[in-house]
C-alpha cells in the first residue's frame, strides 16, 4: 500500500484509506475519491498537483493532500 503522491504516471489502482481530518476527508469525498473507488494517474510531476482520471472525470489533487490518500495496485480495475 502506497500513499497517492508516491505513484507513477499510468499507474492504475484503487482508493484503500484516507487519513487525516474529518474537514480533510469531508472535502476530498465530495470530489469522489472515496476508499474502493478506481483511479488512473495521469500526470504525477514532483511537488505538483497530481492529475487522476476516476470515473470519467479528471482531477487534480495537490500533493500534500495525497500524501493522506491509500492506494494499492488494481490489475484489473473496472472503469465505472
Amino acid at each position: 500500500m502506497k500513499s497517492m503522491d508516491q505513484l507513477k504516471d499510468g499507474f492504475s489502482g484503487k482508493v484503500v484509506a484516507l487519513q487525516g481530518n474529518k474537514r480533510f476527508i469531508n472535502r476530498i469525498t465530495s470530489i469522489g475519491i472515496i476508499p474502493g473507488s478506481n483511479f488512473e494517474v495521469v500526470q504525477n510531476p514532483n511537488r505538483k498537483p497530481i492529475i487522476i482520471n476516476s470515473r470519467d472525470t479528471m482531477i487534480a489533487i495537490n500533493n500534500q493532500d495525497c500524501k493522506n490518500i491509500l492506494c494499492e495496485a488494481c490489475q484489473k480495475c473496472q472503469r465505472i
